[in-house]
């Protein structure tokens, strides 16, 4: 610990915090993603209920710099097809989900 412009007498103090859980605690991976999924897909064999994952995706930064993005769109359609979960992929035409860039901007101009 550093400080600026202290006094002699100046003190601070350091503070640790422990938290529990109900349940295992995950990191963001693709076992994450099945044990949320699988939660609905069981949730859905007992009340035989049909599912749809209506539009999921990351932002279009998720897809630089190695920050994971491929990884989950794979992640979640390996995991959808899996579970026989049709699922749609938003968004198809905005810039902000990384498939069509510069194409709103071109969208809007008239012909």
């Amino acid at each position: 610990m550093r400080g600026e412009n202290l006094t002699s007498s100046a003190s601070g103090k350091l503070r640790l915090d422990f938290h529990t859980a109900i349940g295992p605690v995950f990191i963001r991976n693709k076992a994450y993603l099945e044990t949320k999924v699988g939660e609905i897909v069981d949730w859905a064999k007992t009340n035989n209920a049909a599912l749809y994952m209506g539009e999921f995706g990351v932002g279009y930064p998720c897809f630089q710099n190695d920050k994971g993005g491929l990884q989950f769109v794979k992640d979640m359609v390996d995991i959808n097809k899996a579970n026989n979960i049709h699922f749609t992929y938003d968004v198809y035409h905005e810039d902000n989900f990384g498939l069509y860039l510069g194409l709103a901007d071109f969208l809007k101009k008239p012909s």
